[in-house]
């Protein structure tokens, strides 16, 4: 989900259906193979950011439900 930047410091993680960077007080939503999980950045467990799991910003994941592509 999330590359590293130049010195180890990972890169804000982008939303996997409008490419957007996702704020760290933005609500993030995770799709792993066991459901959704939603935190923000700030709140999260540090692995968070860092899985490769699909990540959307609250808004696009509502939208892809809404259209059955969830």
């Amino acid at each position: 989900m999330s590359e590293h930047a130049h010195g180890g410091l990972p890169c804000r993680p982008r939303c996997s259906h409008c490419g957007d960077i996702i704020g760290v007080f933005e609500p993030l939503v995770v799709s792993t193979p066991d459901g959704t999980r939603e935190a923000s950045l700030a709140a999260a467990d540090p692995h968070l950011a860092a899985a490769d799991d699909a990540s959307y910003h609250r808004a696009c994941s509502e939208l892809l439900a809404g259209n059955g592509i969830d």
